[in-house]
């Protein structure tokens, strides 16, 4: 592919996003410089076909700072994007405003607890298709109920595997469109 100048606007599951960017590509070196003109939310790589994808944006809402560093450096490390929140209010504020891919929660948060916030993006018709993946302490069978009861897409008790979350994770996450 020739060197080229792109440029596009993203698109969110409902409706058209205000963001855009325009990718100056250089097939030589394989990289490309981005500009964007909104909060563009994910990163984007191309490839020598030209081909410019969006890396899936996860957030994730734990008080725990080990666990939401650790989560980070495993899902950086496979290619996500990843923003977090210590507690139930601002996990509600970073995904109305940054429309993540896919909510990793827990359910005992500090302000406002996992069960409703989880309730809160399940009846906000904007942020009721983001997928919820509950990853908690509590392992009895009225909290997973519960937590399935009010939408989340999955449920796993810590301790847990981190490769069974990103397997989790992979399954939940919506399926690229295809263009």
């Amino acid at each position: 592919m020739a060197s080229g100048k792109f440029h596009t606007e993203c698109k969110n599951r409902t409706a058209m996003c205000a963001d855009s960017f325009s990718f100056v590509w250089n097939p030589q070196s394989c990289a490309g410089n981005i500009w964007k003109s909104g909060p563009l939310r994910s990163s984007f790589s191309g490839t020598e076909t030209g081909v410019i994808m969006a890396a899936a944006t996860i957030l994730v809402a734990d008080d725990d700072e080990l666990l939401v560093g650790l989560l980070e450096h495993r899902l950086s490390a496979k290619g996500y994007n990843v923003i977090s929140a210590s507690d139930g209010v601002s996990a509600l504020e970073r995904i109305r405003a940054e429309m993540p891919d896919l909510v990793v929660l827990d359910a005992m948060m500090p302000a406002l607890d996992g069960f409703a916030v989880l309730s809160r993006i399940k009846s906000d018709d904007e942020i009721r298709d983001i997928p919820v993946i509950m990853l908690t302490a509590l392992s009895g069978q009225s909290d997973i109920v519960t937590a399935l009861d009010k939408g989340a897409a999955d449920y796993l008790v810590k301790p847990f595997l981190p490769e069974e979350l990103l397997r989790r994770i992979t399954r939940s996450l919506p399926a690229a469109e295809d263009t």
